[in-house]
């Protein structure tokens, strides 16, 4: 019987050992795994935190990106609306000094902060638009051109020994009362002859231009233009200047008698005031320019 009571307690005695022993076990294991737990949730919370901070930069590079090229761009519209304002006003003062009228002036420049904003575009167009128009109002050889352009067809030789010549007569009112200032006149004489050239050939038709002396020669005069003096209120001035443009009238008329002349010339008058056809041909004594017409 002592031997049976001996077995039971080493029976007891092993179990008791192997409980402690799985309980040692699983603490051991709970707490490796507290501590895994733990190394993990640190590591994604460090990837979270390095992924957002990378973001943040990257975003706010970019936002700094953004600013520096809107403030980029907003200095450059700045500085070109002022270089167009300035273009402008110096293209009025260049066209007073060519003795315009102050209905030219009509239309004063608007301030900057009264204008209409337009989107970056529309900006664009209109500034590119207006930096042609002004380009083209001081080219040379325009009206020339443009001449050339519509007639050269009409006028080309039948062969390719012939030759055509067209001929523009330009009548200033440097013997009026109140002629044209000199810029105003360079201007005009500019815009019909040619560039660096004796001549403008087109389609093998010459386009000349002479500058009208005392009385116009030629047999190939196709085009005569008289230039207007400008608008006085003195009595005396519209006399002298009606007298003026009597004698450049005549000429054109005997231009025109002439049986040699290969064309029937036309008149194109050239007036530096606001008027209309009629207002400027009663103004300098043509009334029956009206007929021409």
């Amino acid at each position: 019987m002592q031997a049976d009571l001996e077995i039971d307690v080493k029976r007891v005695r092993a179990a008791s050992a192997h409980a402690q022993a799985k309980a040692a076990r699983q603490a051991q294991i709970t707490k490796y795994a507290e501590e895994t737990y733990n190394v993990l949730l640190e590591q994604v919370i460090t990837t979270c935190a390095r992924e957002a901070a990378f973001g943040e930069r990257f975003r706010r590079a970019r936002l700094c990106r953004i600013l520096r090229q809107w403030r980029d761009w907003a200095e450059t519209q700045r500085e070109d609306r002022k270089a167009a304002i300035l273009e402008r006003q110096a293209a009025y003062e260049s066209l007073g000094s060519m003795g315009l009228s102050s209905s030219s002036f009509a239309c004063d420049p608007t301030p900057v902060a009264q204008m209409e904003r337009l989107d970056p575009f529309a900006a664009d167009v209109m500034l590119h638009q207006t930096e042609r128009t002004k380009d083209h109002f001081y080219a040379s050889s325009t009206f020339l051109a443009t001449t050339a352009r519509h007639l050269a067809h009409i006028l080309q030789p039948t062969s390719s020994s012939s030759s055509s010549i067209f001929q523009t007569l330009i009548s200033p009112s440097i013997n009026a009362a109140t002629p044209s200032s000199k810029g105003a006149f360079e201007w005009l004489k500019s815009k019909f002859h040619p560039t660096d050239r004796d001549a403008f050939v087109q389609d093998g038709v010459t386009f000349e231009a002479e500058i009208m002396g005392s009385k116009a020669q030629g047999t190939s005069v196709g085009l005569m233009v008289m230039e207007a003096p400008l608008q006085t209120w003195s009595t005396e001035q519209q006399r002298r200047n009606a007298a003026d443009a009597r004698v450049r009238l005549e000429q054109f008329a005997k231009c025109v008698e002439n049986l040699a002349n290969e064309y029937s010339p036309g008149l194109l008058i050239v007036t530096w005031e606001d008027e209309s056809l009629e207002e400027v041909t009663e103004r300098v004594g043509w009334p029956s320019i009206r007929v021409l017409r």
